[in-house]
C-alpha cells in the first residue's frame, strides 16, 4: 500500500503564485502542494509578515487566500 504524499505547504500559511493567486494548503492544487510550483510552472512563495507589512503599507487590513480559510493580519 502506498502512503499519502506529503504536502510541501504549511497549514496556516499563505503562498503567492503565478498572476498573484494566493494559496493555502487547502486551496492549492496538487501541483503546488506537492512540488512547490503552480500548474504554469512558477515557483510559489510563502507570504511572510514582512511581505504583508510591505504590501499593506501599514494599513489595518488583512490578506486572505483564494478560499478564505486563511487570513493574515
Amino acid at each position: 500500500m502506498m502512503s499519502k504524499p506529503k504536502s510541501l505547504l504549511k497549514p496556516g500559511a499563505i503562498y503567492i503564485g503565478d498572476n498573484g493567486r494566493c494559496y493555502c494548503i487547502d486551496c492549492a492544487g496538487a501541483s503546488a502542494s506537492l512540488t512547490g510550483y503552480d500548474i504554469s510552472g512558477q515557483k510559489i512563495k510563502r507570504i511572510t509578515k514582512a511581505h504583508l507589512d510591505y504590501l499593506l503599507e501599514g494599513k489595518e487590513e488583512s490578506w486572505a487566500c483564494d478560499c478564505g480559510k486563511v487570513v493574515l493580519t
